[in-house]
C-alpha cells in the first residue's frame, strides 16, 4: 500500500477544517489492550481476541509521519482500512464494544519529521483519518486516537536510539492537540523508558542496566518518555501503557534469575508508579525542567505483558492467574486499570514461554479475573 501523500499548500485550510466530532472514548471498565500487526483473513485473529475479552485493539504501526523530496508530508501504514472497518462493523453487530487506536511508530521505525510542529502532523493525522481511513459506508468513523510507540533501532549507533528534543516536543504538542480535539492518546513505554528504580533522565536509549545480567545489552533507556507527563501532565495521556516484557528488563531480572514471585513483583512495582518516584530532569537541560516527581494514576495504568522469548528467559512470561493474585492483593482502589500484550498473531498461536498450550489465550487468561466480556461472549 503506497503512503497517504498530504501536499503542505493547503495546510492551514486543513487546519481550520478540523472534524468536529464526538469526543471518542474507552470502553468503561476494566481495559485489556492488544496489539494487532496486520488484517489477514478477514480479520479473524482481531475478531477472536476480541470475542476473547480484549476491549482495546491498537492496529500497528503507522510506520513513520515523513516529508518526501518533493517536501509533501507522508503518513506511512500498510494495513488495509477495509478490513479494519469492517472488523469494527462486526464487532458492533455483536455488540463488543471496543476501541480502535492506531499505533505511531516501533521497533526500527524512524521517528518523525520535525519540520512541522505537532500540531500540523495531528491536523494532517486527522485528514488522513478522515479520508483514507474512515469506511463512512461500513459506519467506521475512523480511529479513535493514537498510540506513541517511538522506541530505538537494531543498530546500536543508529540515529533512532536517541530521542532529539524537538521530537519529545512533537510527541507532547500533537498528543494535546488530539486530546483538546476529543481523541484518545496512549503511552506505551518500553520499561526503561519509565523506570521506578533510577532517577536518572537522558534522551538516549543505548544504555544497560546495572543489574549484573546482560551488561552487554545496550538497549535500554533513563526514563525518556517521563518527560511527556511532567513538562504536558497527565490529564492529556488516557492510558500508559508500560512494557515490563522489555528485553533484559528489571522484571525479567527479578521475576526469572533472583526467584521472585511475580505477583509480589508486580504489586511493588504497581504501588512504585501510582505513589511515584523523583525524576532528575535537570541532568539535561534542553529539558527545561525541574528535578520533580513521576506517578500515574492505578486508573489510567495498563501492565504490558507478552508471551516469553521461546523460554530463553530474555522477556518475562507471567500467568494471567498470577496477574489476577496481584490484581487482588492491590484492591479496587490501587488496581491498575487494566493489561495489554503483543500481540494478536501471537495469543492465536496459543504459544505460551515456548510450550504450546492449544485453546489457551492471555485474553481469555485476563478476561477470567477482569471480567471485561460476560462469559457467554468470552471464547477462550
Amino acid at each position: 500500500m503506497q503512503p497517504f501523500n498530504l501536499c503542505l499548500l493547503p495546510l492551514l485550510l486543513l487546519q481550520a477544517a478540523s472534524p468536529l466530532l464526538a469526543k471518542r472514548t474507552l470502553p468503561t471498565g476494566n481495559l485489556i489492550v492488544a496489539y494487532v500487526d496486520n488484517c489477514n483473513n478477514d480479520g479473524q485473529e482481531a475478531l477472536s481476541e476480541a470475542r476473547a475479552g480484549v476491549n482495546v485493539l491498537i492496529w500497528s504501526f503507522i510506520s513513520d509521519l515523513a516529508i518526501d523530496n518533493n517536501g509533501k508530508p507522508q503518513i506511512h501504514f500498510d494495513l488495509d482500512p477495509d478490513c479494519i472497518a469492517q472488523v469494527a462493523q462486526t464487532l458492533r453487530e455483536e455488540r463488543l464494544q471496543t476501541t480502535h487506536l492506531v499505533s505511531i511508530g516501533g521497533w526500527n521505525a524512524p521517528h518523525p519529521n520535525t519540520t512541522l510542529t505537532g500540531g500540523e502532523w495531528w491536523n494532517l493525522w486527522t485528514t488522513w483519518n478522515r479520508d483514507f481511513i474512515a469506511r463512512p459506508r461500513l459506519n467506521f468513523s475512523g480511529f479513535d486516537g493514537i498510540d506513541w510507540d517511538l522506541e530505538g533501532n537494531n543498530a546500536v549507533a543508529s540515529e533512532w536510539n536517541h530521542f532529539t528534543q524537538p521530537c519529545l516536543d512533537l510527541m507532547g504538542t500533537m498528543s494535546a492537540t488530539a486530546h483538546q480535539e476529543g481523541f484518545l492518546v496512549t503511552l506505551v513505554p518500553p520499561e526503561s523508558y519509565f523506570d521506578v528504580m533510577t532517577s536518572d533522565y537522558d534522551r538516549a536509549l543505548n544504555h544497560s542496566y546495572p543489574e549484573p545480567w546482560h551488561p552487554e545489552f545496550q538497549y535500554h533507556g533513563h526514563n525518556v518518555y517521563t518527560y511527556l507527563l511532567a513538562k504536558y501532565t497527565l490529564d492529556i495521556f488516557d492510558l500508559v501503557d508500560i512494557q515490563l516484557y522489555e528485553s533484559y528488563s528489571h522484571a525479567t531480572y527479578y521475576i526469572n534469575q533472583r526467584g521472585q514471585s511475580p505477583s509480589h513483583y508486580l504489586v511493588e512495582w504497581v504501588t512504585n508508579v501510582t505513589t511515584g518516584w523523583m525524576v532528575n530532569f535537570e541532568n539535561d537541560p534542553l529539558s527545561g525542567l525541574k528535578n520533580q516527581m513521576v506517578q500515574v494514576d492505578p486508573k489510567k495504568l495498563i501492565v504490558g505483558f507478552s508471551f516469553g522469548n521461546n523460554g530463553n528467559g530474555r522477556t518475562v512470561f507471567i500467568w494471567p492467574k498470577d496477574v489476577a493474585a496481584a490484581w487482588a492483593q492491590l484492591g479496587d482502589t490501587n488496581a491498575p486499570r487494566g493489561v495489554m500484550f503483543w500481540n494478536a498473531n501471537l495469543d492465536q498461536q496459543h504459544v505460551m514461554n515456548g510450550t504450546l498450550d492449544p485453546g489457551y489465550t492471555l485474553a481469555g487468561g485476563f478476561n477470567s479475573f477482569l471480567h471485561v466480556r460476560d462469559s457467554d461472549e468470552a471464547v477462550y
